[in-house]
């Protein structure tokens, strides 16, 4: 039986790869949807059709071994007298059919020159984002994204991919129960199917970031303008137009803290700059005064993160230089991690605080992860072995501390250590992207 065929076309380009497409909808479904018709009758069928390649992944619906066998067989010999290059996605070793078929695509391989094994079983398990549905077999769209990277790196030899490594995963409940993800029209997706949704802020501003309440129960949204919307448990203590009219900023507002205590929130300026809320959150330092009049810092402060207790925060520039406030411990920056004379290959994007008070991670666009003090190490998107990085724009500690999500300007989700998946790739609108990400923890 065939199961899905991914499409490949050269002639269009995937902004994302920056490298010609493939397409791939899944198993048994359209554009390739063949009901009950065997795979080398539709090669047979679209023989004259191919050209240099052919991408296969069959085998799901055969309950014979002998039968996929010798189906394999014959769809090889087609293709051996046409030159056609054959690439096969083995499967996901299921059941003892399913293994029983790849050590017969394995043995093909070994006979035919023009056979080139794609290995999806274990690209797929490499990939913490669930791959398919509750059946095992049909993909979703984070498998399609998976599978469709898979195929492209194959077609596009001159790219230089690797192994997965270091990829740590073991979701657990205790995690958190959910979380959002904030897009740039200002629209909320709420996860696990739409839970804690409380509003959004479409049609009011330039959102860039998002904040809960330690109940789980609200959320904060600013606006580069510095406008701060309040929804459900989430109290206002006020933002930049009402506490500071006469304040003109020297940029937009980059960030949003919350005091974990509660009774307020820190606001944060693109050169560093910090205003407080609420009578529980004071005023620590800033960049701009640490470094003194006239001094710039290398790179642009994009990040502001709260200690544990509330009593001080860490600050972030792009270059990975890293700034204490309060009771904030300076554990290391970027520069004593990298090698001398190498310089980071992403922009860092923020610093996140272990929330048991172990230590921090410095991450980058790219998905890359640095850890300081005691906080561990669970894997990163580049560990992914993926060739082209997606752009990552969070990454968010769990509730225990002993795993973090990494999320993307698509919406992807990427969990690792004990984070839980609760859904990820909304739906964007034309040139709308995620532009932050926000846990829901447990009361």
């Amino acid at each position: 039986m065939v199961e899905g065929i991914c499409r490949y076309s050269p002639h269009e380009l995937d902004p994302l790869r920056q490298t010609h497409t493939v397409t791939c909808d899944g198993l048994d479904v359209p554009p390739f949807h063949f009901t009950g018709r065997d795979g080398p009758g539709l090669i047979r069928s679209q023989v004259n059709d191919f050209d240099d390649d052919l991408v296969l992944a069959l085998g799901y619906n055969d309950l014979s071994p002998a039968a996929f066998a010798s189906g394999a067989e014959e769809i090889m010999q087609m293709a051996e007298v046409r030159a056609v290059n054959v690439y096969w996605l083995t499967l996901r070793n299921l059941n003892g059919n399913y293994t029983i078929h790849n050590q017969v695509l394995q043995g093909l391989d070994a006979r035919y020159a023009n056979l080139t094994l794609l290995d999806w079983h274990s690209w797929s398990l490499a990939d913490p984002r669930p791959m398919t549905g509750p059946d095992g077999v049909h993909l979703t769209e984070a498998g399609k994204d998976a599978m469709a990277n898979l195929i492209t790196y194959a077609l596009n030899p001159k790219m230089q991919c690797r192994a997965p490594s270091g990829i740590d995963r073991d979701p657990r409940p205790a995690s958190a129960r959910g979380y959002y993800l904030l897009d740039s029209s200002g629209k909320v997706h709420a996860y696990p199917n739409g839970a804690g949704h409380f509003g959004d802020v479409q049609g009011k501003g330039a959102p860039v970031s998002m904040q809960t309440t330690p109940s789980g129960n609200g959320y904060w949204i600013v606006t580069a303008d510095g406008r701060v919307h309040s929804f459900g448990d989430a109290p206002d203590h006020g933002d930049m137009p009402r506490n500071f009219p006469n304040v003109q900023l020297a940029g937009p507002v980059r960030r949003i803290e919350p005091n974990p205590r509660g009774g307020g929130y820190w606001l944060m300026g693109s050169d560093g700059g910090i205003f407080t809320f609420g009578p529980s959150t004071g005023f620590h330092g800033s960049v701009p005064g640490a470094l003194g009049p006239g001094v710039m810092p290398f790179g642009e402060t994009i990040s502001i993160t709260a200690t544990t207790t509330g009593r001080g925060y860490f600050l972030v520039g792009d270059d990975g230089g890293v700034f204490t406030f309060g009771d904030a411990r300076f554990l290391g920056s970027v520069y004593d991690k990298l090698p001398p004379g190498r310089s980071l290959d992403s922009p860092i994007e923020a610093l996140a605080v272990d929330p048991r008070g172990r230590g921090y991670w410095l991450y980058a666009g790219d998905g890359g992860i640095f850890t300081f003090g005691g906080v561990n190490f669970f894997g990163s998107v580049p560990g992914l072995g993926l060739c082209l990085l997606p752009s990552t724009v969070a990454m968010r500690p769990s509730e225990t501390g002993n795993g973090y999500w990494v999320v993307t300007d698509r919406g992807w989700v990427i969990q690792f250590g004990d984070a839980m998946h609760f859904g990820d790739d909304p739906d964007l609108g034309p040139g709308v992207r995620v532009i932050d990400m926000a846990v829901r923890g447990r009361p």
